[in-house]
């Protein structure tokens, strides 16, 4: 049976009543989120990655999908307390929820307790290129920029062609007192992630900083 997707206009409380009455399978409800997502409707497909959460509440790939949309439709502590509680609720057994986790509380300000969720996802993916680079992110934003660069370093040495890891050593380097003779540095560190929701070589996720 094809499904054909109409876009119309309808208000959150209709998906539920949606859900109601179509067979409970995850797919249907993850592709008329990522429909709605698409066409520009984000509290659409908040809602149906919500629906889809209650309904699969031990899937990490719910709730990262749900995380990522909220946090692009600029819910971005109510993306962390929700992978937050996941993370209470389920152990992590990968990188993906602790580097997402890590990345919110980087937006967020909250460096120190990112800093324990970085160094958790690379608990999990020691040779991930993304995961030392947005470790070492981390730590630029914290001022410890030599431990910044230690995290570049690695990155780059998994990853030789990796270029953000290494403007990002360059900043590092730059930023140092000893290094601090002239006006600075006008680079940009940026750290990285998946825009899916689904992470990429051990839990990365695409961001800029």
């Amino acid at each position: 049976m094809r499904l054909t997707l109409v876009m119309v206009t309808r208000s959150p409380g209709d998906c539920a009543s949606s859900w109601k009455r179509t067979p409970a399978t995850s797919k249907h409800g993850l592709q008329l989120a990522a429909h709605y997502k698409k066409a520009g409707s984000p509290e659409l497909a908040i809602e149906h990655y919500r629906l889809a959460a209650e309904r699969f509440p031990d899937s990490q790939k719910v709730a990262l999908l749900l995380a990522e949309a909220m946090t692009g439709d600029g819910h971005t502590r109510d993306a962390l307390q929700l992978l937050e509680r996941f993370a209470e609720r389920k152990a992590p057994e990968s990188s993906e929820v602790p580097s997402w986790i890590g990345i919110l509380r980087d937006e967020l300000g909250d460096l120190k307790s990112a800093e324990s969720a970085h160094r958790l996802a690379l608990s999990f993916a020691p040779y991930s290129a993304l995961l030392h680079n947005n470790l070492g992110y981390n730590l630029l934003l914290q001022g410890h920029h030599e431990d910044a660069a230690k995290e570049f370093s690695e990155a780059l040495k998994i990853s030789p062609r990796y270029e953000l890891a290494r403007n990002n050593m360059g900043v590092a380097l730059a930023s140092r007192p000893q290094a601090q003779t002239g006006g600075g540095s006008d680079a940009v560190a940026v750290s990285e992630r998946s825009g899916d929701g689904t992470q990429q070589s051990g839990g990365d996720s695409d961001r800029t900083g």
